[in-house]
This record gives C-alpha cells, sequence and structure tokens, in this order.
C-alpha cells in the first residue's frame, strides 16, 4: 500500500497535517476508506469493528487507522467511527503515551512533511485474547 510510504509510522509524538499527499497515496487512501465503509455495511457487522467483532481484518487496518489519524487525513461517518474504535483501544492508548513520553529523539527517524518518508514503528496488542503487530 502506497499509504504506508506516504504516511510513515513516526507520527505519535506529534500531530501532522499539511503533507501532500500523491495521486496515488490520495487513491490508496479513497480505496481504504471505500473498503471500510463496505465491511461495516455488510449483514451482521453490526459492531464498531470492520465485520462487527474485533477480527484479524482490524488488526490488520489498524496501523492505517492510526496512520489516519496521526496524519489528520480527513474522515467522516463510519470510518471516523472505526478510526476512533482503534483509538479508544487501552493497548493502542498505552502504547501511544508511551511513545509520547520517550525522550531519546533520533533525528533520522522524525518526520519532516517535505521530505521521502523513513522507517515504521511496530509494536504488539493483546486485544480480544490474540497478539497482533500494528506497524
Amino acid at each position: 500500500m502506497v499509504v504506508y510510504e506516504t504516511l510513515p509510522g513516526e507520527f505519535c509524538r506529534k500531530s501532522i497535517t499539511g503533507i501532500q499527499l500523491s495521486a496515488e497515496a490520495g487513491q490508496d487512501i479513497e480505496g481504504i476508506k471505500s473498503l471500510w465503509q463496505t465491511c461495516r455495511a455488510e449483514p451482521g457487522s453490526g459492531g464498531e469493528w470492520l465485520f462487527g467483532e474485533n477480527s484479524i481484518a482490524d488488526a490488520m487496518f489498524a496501523p492505517v487507522a492510526l496512520r489516519f489519524a496521526g496524519y489528520n487525513i480527513t474522515l467522516d461517518g463510519v470510518v471516523k467511527d472505526y478510526v476512533q474504535t482503534v483509538l479508544e483501544q487501552p493497548c493502542v492508548i498505552e502504547w501511544i503515551a508511551a511513545a509520547k513520553a520517550e525522550t531519546e529523539v533520533i533525528a533520522d527517524d522524525e518526520i519532516d512533511a517535505s521530505q521521502p518518508p523513513g522507517l515504521s514503528l511496530m509494536f504488539l496488542c493483546k486485544t480480544n485474547n490474540y497478539w497482533a503487530m500494528y506497524a
């Protein structure tokens, strides 16, 4: 996904605004939003997650949801609700708080919206008795 290249995962200590998206990244983002809307509209998907209950699909898309929030991507409706659901998970709240408390700064990993993206961060989160890796 172009989203991983355009919106790297180093946003947790600060909110990023005004990032210039390529046409390809914009299309990728719109495709993800459309997919999430479709998943949430499926019969039986009456919960907060993509398919109603928390599933492996949510573990896969959580890093994207975190990027959308961290880069202030314009969201509305069920897509905005879904991102909020991800952000409200205790393990995500804990991880973001720990990242914000980090005092060591590695200059090469800092985000500069005018420069090419850098490395992604990863973390493990236990949700509904399974572990997921978020990048």
